[in-house]
Protein backbone atom coordinates (compact mmCIF):
# COMPACT_ATOMS: atom_id res chain seq x y z
CA UNK A 1 0.00 0.00 0.00
CA UNK A 2 0.99 3.61 0.07
CA UNK A 3 3.31 4.70 -2.72
CA UNK A 4 2.94 2.77 -5.94
CA UNK A 5 4.87 2.59 -9.17
CA UNK A 6 2.28 3.70 -11.72
CA UNK A 7 4.37 6.84 -12.30
CA UNK A 8 7.08 5.04 -14.26
CA UNK A 9 6.93 6.03 -17.93
CA UNK A 10 6.34 3.35 -20.56
CA UNK A 11 8.38 5.26 -23.14
CA UNK A 12 10.69 8.24 -23.21
CA UNK A 13 8.26 10.13 -25.47
CA UNK A 14 5.47 9.58 -22.95
CA UNK A 15 7.73 10.90 -20.20
CA UNK A 16 8.45 14.03 -22.23
CA UNK A 17 4.72 14.63 -22.75
CA UNK A 18 4.15 14.43 -18.99
CA UNK A 19 6.92 16.94 -18.32
CA UNK A 20 5.71 19.32 -21.05
CA UNK A 21 2.24 19.25 -19.52
CA UNK A 22 3.67 20.02 -16.07
CA UNK A 23 5.74 22.91 -17.41
CA UNK A 24 2.71 24.36 -19.19
CA UNK A 25 0.52 24.29 -16.09
CA UNK A 26 3.32 25.60 -13.93
CA UNK A 27 3.54 28.64 -16.21
CA UNK A 28 -0.23 29.17 -15.98
CA UNK A 29 -0.13 28.67 -12.21
CA UNK A 30 2.65 31.25 -11.79
CA UNK A 31 0.54 33.89 -13.54
CA UNK A 32 -2.52 33.44 -11.31
CA UNK A 33 -3.23 34.65 -7.77
CA UNK A 34 -3.19 31.66 -5.41
CA UNK A 35 -6.86 32.20 -4.57
CA UNK A 36 -7.73 31.83 -8.26
CA UNK A 37 -5.42 28.84 -8.81
CA UNK A 38 -7.10 26.93 -6.01
CA UNK A 39 -10.67 27.59 -7.17
CA UNK A 40 -11.06 24.23 -9.00
CA UNK A 41 -9.88 22.41 -5.86
CA UNK A 42 -12.19 24.41 -3.61
CA UNK A 43 -15.16 23.65 -5.87
CA UNK A 44 -14.35 19.93 -5.93
CA UNK A 45 -13.96 19.85 -2.16
CA UNK A 46 -17.30 21.62 -1.70
CA UNK A 47 -19.00 18.98 -3.87
CA UNK A 48 -17.23 16.15 -2.02
CA UNK A 49 -18.40 17.51 1.31
CA UNK A 50 -21.93 17.53 0.00
CA UNK A 51 -22.05 14.08 -1.57
CA UNK A 52 -19.82 12.18 0.89
CA UNK A 53 -19.80 14.45 3.94
CA UNK A 54 -23.51 15.15 4.26
CA UNK A 55 -24.74 12.20 2.21
CA UNK A 56 -22.76 9.54 4.11
CA UNK A 57 -22.36 11.26 7.50
CA UNK A 58 -18.61 11.70 7.13
CA UNK A 59 -15.99 14.31 7.86
CA UNK A 60 -14.23 15.32 4.61
CA UNK A 61 -11.21 17.57 4.06
CA UNK A 62 -8.15 17.98 1.85
CA UNK A 63 -4.56 17.22 2.76
CA UNK A 64 -1.00 17.36 1.33
CA UNK A 65 -0.15 20.05 -1.24
CA UNK A 66 -3.57 21.71 -1.51
CA UNK A 67 -3.59 21.98 2.28
CA UNK A 68 -0.02 23.32 2.59
CA UNK A 69 -0.28 25.62 -0.44
CA UNK A 70 2.57 23.90 -2.34
CA UNK A 71 0.26 22.81 -5.18
CA UNK A 72 0.49 23.60 -8.91
CA UNK A 73 -2.87 24.04 -10.58
CA UNK A 74 -3.47 21.36 -13.22
CA UNK A 75 -0.57 19.25 -11.93
CA UNK A 76 -1.28 18.60 -8.26
CA UNK A 77 -3.96 16.14 -7.21
CA UNK A 78 -6.66 16.88 -4.67
CA UNK A 79 -5.97 14.27 -1.99
CA UNK A 80 -8.71 13.94 0.60
CA UNK A 81 -9.31 12.33 3.96
CA UNK A 82 -12.68 10.88 4.89
CA UNK A 83 -13.69 9.85 8.43
CA UNK A 84 -16.90 7.90 8.83
CA UNK A 85 -18.88 8.99 11.87
CA UNK A 86 -20.88 5.78 11.57
CA UNK A 87 -20.54 2.63 9.46
CA UNK A 88 -20.13 3.50 5.77
CA UNK A 89 -20.97 1.30 2.79
CA UNK A 90 -17.71 0.79 0.92
CA UNK A 91 -19.66 0.05 -2.26
CA UNK A 92 -21.41 3.43 -2.06
CA UNK A 93 -18.15 5.19 -1.23
CA UNK A 94 -16.36 3.63 -4.21
CA UNK A 95 -19.25 4.46 -6.52
CA UNK A 96 -19.41 8.09 -5.35
CA UNK A 97 -15.66 8.58 -5.74
CA UNK A 98 -15.68 7.03 -9.22
CA UNK A 99 -18.45 9.38 -10.35
CA UNK A 100 -16.74 12.42 -8.83
CA UNK A 101 -13.44 11.42 -10.44
CA UNK A 102 -15.08 11.67 -13.86
CA UNK A 103 -16.20 15.20 -13.00
CA UNK A 104 -12.96 16.29 -11.29
CA UNK A 105 -10.12 14.45 -13.03
CA UNK A 106 -7.59 15.88 -10.57
CA UNK A 107 -9.24 14.06 -7.65
CA UNK A 108 -6.39 12.06 -6.13
CA UNK A 109 -6.07 9.54 -3.31
CA UNK A 110 -8.78 9.14 -0.71
CA UNK A 111 -7.79 7.89 2.74
CA UNK A 112 -10.73 6.48 4.69
CA UNK A 113 -10.92 6.00 8.47
CA UNK A 114 -13.67 4.90 10.80
CA UNK A 115 -13.85 7.41 13.65
CA UNK A 116 -13.85 4.64 16.27
CA UNK A 117 -10.58 3.22 14.80
CA UNK A 118 -8.45 6.36 14.82
CA UNK A 119 -6.94 5.79 18.28
CA UNK A 120 -5.22 2.54 17.33
CA UNK A 121 -4.53 3.22 13.64
CA UNK A 122 -2.72 6.56 13.96
CA UNK A 123 0.07 5.23 16.25
CA UNK A 124 1.26 3.19 13.25
CA UNK A 125 1.17 6.17 10.89
CA UNK A 126 4.43 7.85 9.91
CA UNK A 127 4.81 11.05 11.97
CA UNK A 128 5.63 13.22 8.96
CA UNK A 129 2.89 11.83 6.75
CA UNK A 130 0.55 12.65 9.64
CA UNK A 131 1.90 16.22 9.69
CA UNK A 132 0.79 16.58 6.06
CA UNK A 133 -2.75 15.96 7.29
CA UNK A 134 -3.03 18.45 10.19
CA UNK A 135 -6.82 18.10 10.54
CA UNK A 136 -6.42 14.34 11.15
CA UNK A 137 -4.08 15.05 14.07
CA UNK A 138 -6.95 16.85 15.81
CA UNK A 139 -8.82 13.54 16.08
CA UNK A 140 -6.22 11.97 18.35
CA UNK A 141 -3.56 13.12 20.80
CA UNK A 142 -1.42 10.04 20.10
CA UNK A 143 2.35 10.59 20.08
CA UNK A 144 4.31 9.20 17.12
CA UNK A 145 8.09 8.90 16.72
CA UNK A 146 9.87 11.70 14.82
CA UNK A 147 13.30 10.02 14.72
CA UNK A 148 15.66 9.39 11.79
CA UNK A 149 13.86 6.15 10.96
CA UNK A 150 10.56 8.00 10.48
CA UNK A 151 12.36 10.71 8.49
CA UNK A 152 14.04 8.13 6.26
CA UNK A 153 10.85 6.21 5.51
CA UNK A 154 8.90 9.39 4.77
CA UNK A 155 11.62 10.75 2.44
CA UNK A 156 12.03 7.40 0.70
CA UNK A 157 8.29 7.10 0.05
CA UNK A 158 8.13 10.62 -1.33
CA UNK A 159 11.13 9.90 -3.59
CA UNK A 160 9.64 6.68 -4.95
CA UNK A 161 6.54 8.57 -6.06
CA UNK A 162 8.40 11.54 -7.55
CA UNK A 163 11.62 10.16 -9.01
CA UNK A 164 10.84 10.87 -12.68
CA UNK A 165 10.24 14.60 -12.28
CA UNK A 166 13.10 14.97 -9.79
CA UNK A 167 15.51 13.55 -12.35
CA UNK A 168 14.18 15.21 -15.49
CA UNK A 169 12.76 18.54 -14.25
CA UNK A 170 13.66 19.27 -10.61
CA UNK A 171 12.64 22.92 -11.03
CA UNK A 172 9.02 21.75 -11.03
CA UNK A 173 9.43 20.19 -7.60
CA UNK A 174 11.31 22.80 -5.55
CA UNK A 175 8.34 24.03 -3.47
CA UNK A 176 7.15 20.50 -2.84
CA UNK A 177 10.53 19.12 -1.76
CA UNK A 178 11.49 22.13 0.32
CA UNK A 179 8.20 21.60 2.12
CA UNK A 180 9.09 17.92 2.65
CA UNK A 181 12.52 18.75 4.07
CA UNK A 182 11.19 21.57 6.24
CA UNK A 183 8.66 19.09 7.58
CA UNK A 184 11.36 16.63 8.75
CA UNK A 185 13.76 19.37 9.83
CA UNK A 186 16.42 18.52 7.25
CA UNK A 187 18.49 21.53 6.16
CA UNK A 188 18.50 22.39 2.46
CA UNK A 189 19.83 25.97 2.92
CA UNK A 190 18.19 27.23 -0.24
CA UNK A 191 19.90 24.60 -2.42
CA UNK A 192 18.29 23.28 -5.58
CA UNK A 193 16.80 19.94 -4.65
CA UNK A 194 17.39 17.27 -7.28
CA UNK A 195 17.59 13.48 -7.33
CA UNK A 196 21.15 13.41 -6.01
CA UNK A 197 20.28 15.72 -3.10
CA UNK A 198 17.40 13.48 -2.03
CA UNK A 199 19.50 10.31 -2.38
CA UNK A 200 22.27 11.87 -0.28
CA UNK A 201 19.72 12.82 2.37
CA UNK A 202 18.54 9.20 2.54
CA UNK A 203 22.11 7.99 3.08
CA UNK A 204 22.59 10.48 5.89
CA UNK A 205 19.25 9.59 7.52
CA UNK A 206 20.13 5.88 7.52
CA UNK A 207 23.49 6.78 9.10
CA UNK A 208 25.25 5.65 5.92
CA UNK A 209 24.21 2.04 6.48
CA UNK A 210 26.26 0.26 3.82
CA UNK A 211 23.72 -2.06 2.26
CA UNK A 212 20.83 0.40 2.41
CA UNK A 213 22.96 3.16 0.85
CA UNK A 214 24.04 0.75 -1.89
CA UNK A 215 20.40 -0.18 -2.49
CA UNK A 216 19.49 3.50 -2.88
CA UNK A 217 22.13 3.84 -5.62
CA UNK A 218 21.13 0.58 -7.32
CA UNK A 219 17.46 1.51 -7.31
CA UNK A 220 18.07 5.00 -8.71
CA UNK A 221 20.03 3.50 -11.62
CA UNK A 222 17.64 0.64 -12.31
CA UNK A 223 14.34 2.48 -12.03
CA UNK A 224 14.81 4.18 -15.40
CA UNK A 225 15.72 0.98 -17.22
CA UNK A 226 13.27 -0.47 -19.70
CA UNK A 227 11.09 -3.26 -18.28
CA UNK A 228 12.48 -2.79 -14.77
CA UNK A 229 10.54 -5.08 -12.41
CA UNK A 230 10.38 -3.27 -9.09
CA UNK A 231 8.81 -6.24 -7.30
CA UNK A 232 11.30 -8.95 -8.27
CA UNK A 233 14.51 -7.19 -9.32
CA UNK A 234 17.66 -8.31 -7.54
CA UNK A 235 18.97 -5.05 -6.09
CA UNK A 236 20.76 -6.51 -3.09
CA UNK A 237 19.72 -7.21 0.48
CA UNK A 238 19.37 -3.53 1.30
CA UNK A 239 16.43 -3.27 -1.08
CA UNK A 240 14.47 -5.74 1.02
CA UNK A 241 14.50 -3.10 3.75
CA UNK A 242 14.21 -0.11 1.42
CA UNK A 243 11.33 -1.24 -0.81
CA UNK A 244 7.96 0.14 0.26
CA UNK A 245 6.32 -3.15 -0.71
CA UNK A 246 8.88 -5.06 1.32
CA UNK A 247 6.34 -7.53 2.72
CA UNK A 248 6.17 -9.08 -0.76
CA UNK A 249 9.68 -10.45 -0.31
CA UNK A 250 8.29 -12.74 2.38
CA UNK A 251 5.57 -13.98 0.08
CA UNK A 252 8.08 -14.89 -2.62
CA UNK A 253 10.89 -16.26 -0.44
CA UNK A 254 11.66 -17.27 3.12
CA UNK A 255 13.77 -14.35 4.35
CA UNK A 256 13.79 -15.37 8.02
CA UNK A 257 17.57 -15.79 8.27
CA UNK A 258 18.21 -12.48 6.51
CA UNK A 259 15.94 -10.61 8.93
CA UNK A 260 17.48 -12.25 11.99
CA UNK A 261 20.89 -11.02 10.84
CA UNK A 262 19.85 -7.36 10.47
CA UNK A 263 21.27 -4.80 12.89
CA UNK A 264 19.27 -2.70 15.35
CA UNK A 265 18.74 0.24 12.97
CA UNK A 266 17.67 -2.05 10.12
CA UNK A 267 15.14 -3.81 12.33
CA UNK A 268 13.65 -0.48 13.38
CA UNK A 269 13.52 0.61 9.76
CA UNK A 270 11.80 -2.59 8.70
CA UNK A 271 9.16 -2.26 11.43
CA UNK A 272 8.51 1.34 10.33
CA UNK A 273 8.07 0.16 6.73
CA UNK A 274 5.60 -2.50 7.82
CA UNK A 275 3.72 -0.01 9.98
CA UNK A 276 3.31 2.17 6.88
CA UNK A 277 1.97 -0.90 5.06
CA UNK A 278 -0.50 -1.54 7.89
CA UNK A 279 -1.70 2.08 7.78
CA UNK A 280 -1.83 2.19 3.98
CA UNK A 281 -3.76 -1.07 3.79
CA UNK A 282 -6.22 0.22 6.38
CA UNK A 283 -6.89 3.57 4.67
CA UNK A 284 -7.36 1.91 1.27
CA UNK A 285 -9.32 -1.13 2.43
CA UNK A 286 -12.54 0.13 0.82
CA UNK A 287 -10.88 -0.74 -2.54
CA UNK A 288 -10.05 -4.32 -1.53
CA UNK A 289 -11.97 -7.50 -0.83
CA UNK A 290 -11.58 -9.60 2.31
CA UNK A 291 -9.28 -12.16 0.64
CA UNK A 292 -6.87 -9.46 -0.54
CA UNK A 293 -6.76 -7.88 2.89
CA UNK A 294 -6.12 -11.20 4.64
CA UNK A 295 -3.33 -12.10 2.20
CA UNK A 296 -1.59 -8.75 2.78
CA UNK A 297 -1.94 -8.99 6.55
CA UNK A 298 -0.57 -12.53 6.69
CA UNK A 299 2.54 -11.52 4.74
CA UNK A 300 2.97 -8.47 6.94
CA UNK A 301 2.72 -10.52 10.13
CA UNK A 302 5.03 -13.22 8.80
CA UNK A 303 7.79 -10.67 8.27
CA UNK A 304 7.09 -8.66 11.43
CA UNK A 305 7.10 -11.68 13.71
CA UNK A 306 10.72 -12.52 12.89
CA UNK A 307 12.09 -9.34 14.46
CA UNK A 308 9.40 -8.26 16.92
CA UNK A 309 9.17 -8.86 20.65
CA UNK A 310 6.31 -10.87 22.12
CA UNK A 311 4.64 -7.65 23.25
CA UNK A 312 4.94 -6.12 19.76
CA UNK A 313 3.50 -9.25 18.13
CA UNK A 314 0.53 -9.26 20.48
CA UNK A 315 -0.08 -5.55 19.89
CA UNK A 316 -0.05 -6.05 16.11
CA UNK A 317 -2.54 -8.93 16.38
CA UNK A 318 -4.78 -6.74 18.54
CA UNK A 319 -4.56 -3.78 16.15
CA UNK A 320 -5.36 -5.99 13.16
CA UNK A 321 -8.38 -7.44 14.93
CA UNK A 322 -9.66 -3.98 15.89
CA UNK A 323 -8.82 -2.06 12.72
CA UNK A 324 -9.90 -4.69 10.23
CA UNK A 325 -12.54 -6.26 12.47
CA UNK A 326 -11.23 -9.73 11.81
CA UNK A 327 -8.99 -12.13 13.75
Amino acid sequence: MGVGYGFLPKTQSFARIILMRKRFFRLIDSMLPRSVARLPYDLALWVLKGFIGLGMHCFVWNRNSTRSGAFIMGVSDLDITVIGRERVSFELLRDALAKLKRLFIFLGETNFYQESHVEFVLPRMNAFELKRDPVLREFSSVAVEEDDVAKFVFTQRMLFSDVLTLKEAPSLRQAKWKNHFDLIGYSHQGQTIDLKFVMDSLKQLCHHNERISRAVDNWAKAVFEKNFDVYHADLGEGFKLLAPHCHLWFHLNDETEFLKATDVFEKRLFKAQLNWEFWGLYTQRFHLNREQILAHLKRLQKAYNVIASTEEKERLERDIALAFEMC
